[in-house]
């Protein structure tokens, strides 16, 4: 089934709709927790928060037999809920109730929604399930609204947005400070914030780290906690034992989180179990078949098996649902370019850069392309541009490690890698085994050191 963004009916409230978002993500993760149900993610139905948006055209869409959908009025602190269980099949509607109550009881309306959204769908319910289904995240009704206003913005997966989380999840701690999905939103945001705003890792990744062992501390059995803590153990830390563990601890608790199994299997790709990556994303893409995202590692788990032309051909699939990825552009370059493809893999870095943000780590890709297809005059003004970035601000090492070995200057390659090594810089991971790259630096002992040093010797 999918739970769809539920619908304000006050005009005022559609252009940020953080409460209806908000409830059907709280729907999506205790509907989840039932075996006999398998509920779509929320990042599947996002896509689908419009006042307007047919329920059917959706399920069919998202591939599920039922959908559940409604609609929500706040008027002077009373929140006012309709709900409605809907048939993919035929539009027939098989459950359905409204719900009144004070703003500040929301978590009781949720309660009642998912219990009766749970029962009509399954005869009798576990004990355990039971629980889970009437488990509160907090029993502070403005901690959770800052924690719903959290969720939407990191839900945005921008910049802006990642940073407007942080704020709301720190609010929602300020006030509650066992709040441990709080806790775990903030990790989850400081993760991100280093890859999408190329952040200091030596500074984010300790706090991500601290803000999934609070909530850890606060809940053991949450999930959700381990998953933050399992990335920073891989790109960071570059613990395999440990981001292993922490990565199988989430998925044996929250089996039914797409996430999970699709951020193992990437790590499982980058050290070269490709079998094992690839049953991770089959996985993945059942709880999730629209996710792009997944969809899109299919190619790399390709890419990394040196199989280039069946990875340009997931990429070129993944696109077709959504031109505009401009993270699938980046890889589909990287597979062009290791077919010796230059002027293609130019062509989509380009893209790729207005599409998915002018980011330094973009541009050293463009600029090692540009360097190894001959452009080197090229190639090194992207190096000049980037060597100014880095008197403003952070800069990953590995971008400048990427374009001096485009450019055949193994010593300055190998120095730039070095020291990407001593910041813990995450991208290190991703494409120091990337079979394009770095490929003839791999001879030399200063490189095999380096991979030792990151536990990726074999």
């Amino acid at each position: 089934m999918a739970v769809l963004p539920f619908k304000p009916l006050n005009a005022s409230e559609q252009s940020e709709n953080y409460i209806g978002v908000g409830i059907a993500d709280a729907l999506i993760t205790r509907l989840g927790s039932i075996v006999e149900i398998g509920v779509r993610p929320t990042s599947a139905v996002l896509r689908f928060d419009n006042p307007k948006q047919d329920s059917l055209v959706a399920a069919r869409s998202l591939g599920v037999e039922a959908v559940l959908e409604g609609s929500y009025q706040l008027d002077g602190g009373r929140l006012r809920v309709t709900v409605q269980l809907v048939s993919a099949s035929d539009g027939t509607q098989v459950w359905s109730n409204t719900f009144e109550d004070r703003f500040t009881n929301i978590l009781a309306v949720q309660d009642r929604i998912s219990k009766e959204v749970a029962q009509s769908l399954v005869s009798n319910l576990s004990e355990a399930e039971q629980r889970l289904l009437a488990k509160r995240p907090t029993a502070n009704a403005e901690a959770y609204q800052s924690y719903l206003k959290g969720r939407y913005f990191w839900n945005k997966r921008t910049v802006e947005g990642l940073e407007r989380s942080i704020e709301y999840f720190n609010k929602a701690i300020e006030i509650d400070p066992k709040f441990a999905l709080a806790h775990v939103g903030l990790a989850e945001s400081f993760d991100l914030l280093v890859f999408y705003n190329d952040l200091p890792p030596n500074e984010f990744f300790p706090k991500a780290k601290a803000a999934a062992l609070n909530a850890l501390e606060i809940d053991p059995a949450l999930g959700e906690a381990h998953l933050p803590l399992a990335r920073v153990r891989a790109y960071y830390e570059w613990d395999r034992a440990g981001a292993e563990s922490a990565f199988q601890q989430a998925i044996r608790l929250n089996p039914n989180d797409a996430t999970s199994h699709q951020w193992y299997g990437e790590y499982l790709g980058l050290l070269g179990k490709l079998d094992l990556a690839i049953e991770e994303l089959k996985l993945a893409q059942e709880l999730d078949p629209l996710s792009l995202a997944i969809n899109m590692d299919f190619g790399t788990a390709f890419y990394y098996a040196r199989q280039y032309d069946r990875a340009i051909d997931q990429y070129r699939k993944t696109l077709e649902i959504e031109p505009n990825f401009g993270v699938c552009r980046v890889f589909l370059a990287g597979a062009y370019a290791a077919k010796g493809m230059y002027e293609e893999s130019i062509r989509e870095h380009r893209k790729a850069i207005v599409l998915a943000g002018d980011r330094p780590i973009l541009w050293a890709l463009l600029g090692h392309t540009l360097a190894v297809s001959g452009q080197k005059a090229e190639a090194q003004s992207v190096l000049d541009k980037l060597q100014k970035q880095t008197e403003r601000h952070y800069v990953a090492p590995i971008t400048q490690a990427l374009i001096h070995a485009g450019l055949g200057d193994k010593t300055q390659a190998l120095d730039w890698l070095d020291k990407a090594c001593q910041e813990r810089d995450p991208w290190l991971l991703q494409y120091i085994g990337d079979p394009l790259y770095f490929d003839k630096l791999r001879s030399d002992s200063r490189f095999t050191s380096l991979l030792q040093r990151i536990s990726l010797a074999q």
